[in-house]
């Protein structure tokens, strides 16, 4: 069987995810003001774009044992509804990018396809806090596992996580068509 190179590339990136027990545990905060932190062209001419938290209140963390954490046990929603094939190439560019570091403060990532379907050009992954000592390639585990178990037959794709852990820090993760958790 021949195994496409993004996805040999995405299953190398996830063999490399740290494997704890132990995480610090991020409460959930409500739905947050994002603002562009930053944009690159990628390919096909599509955008990939970065988001911040405009907001200044701290998540509550600490580090206690989590023997669930890590598991990623996914809950599909109907609700943001992202195109599978937009999501296919958000995980392209993160395997493309998996060692390195996202941008500084970023909670969310989109690939956006200017000439998509109008309301449903994008695939966003979005997480509640940012943790300086992830890579991309971390963002890769709990989306391509709710990629795998939330797409529909009509070839979209949503859902949540939330217990993934993101380099130590145990938080939510979800995938769709937005660029906040649901």
């Amino acid at each position: 069987m021949v195994v496409p190179k993004s996805l040999r590339a995405v299953a190398a990136t996830l063999a490399l995810l740290p494997l704890s027990s132990t995480a610090a545990v991020v409460h959930q905060q409500k739905a947050q003001d994002l603002q562009v932190l930053q944009q690159e062209p990628y390919s096909d001419n599509t955008t990939i774009v970065w988001y911040a938290s405009t907001s200044h209140a701290q998540s509550q963390s600490s580090r206690r044992a989590v023997t669930t954490c890590g598991d990623n046990l996914v809950t599909c929603t109907s609700k943001a509804l992202a195109r599978a094939d937009a999501c296919s190439g958000l995980f392209g560019y993160l395997s493309d990018k998996g060692s390195t570091a996202p941008p500084r403060d970023s909670v969310a990532v989109c690939w956006v396809d200017p000439e998509g379907p109008s309301g449903n050009n994008q695939c966003c992954t979005a997480w509640r806090q940012w943790n300086s000592g992830i890579v991309m390639g971390y963002l890769l585990g709990a989306a391509t596992k709710t990629w795998n178990q939330c797409k529909t037959g009509g070839g979209l794709v949503g859902g949540v996580t939330n217990d993934v852990s993101l380099n130590g820090v145990c938080q939510s993760q979800c995938l769709g068509n937005t660029r906040e958790c649901f």
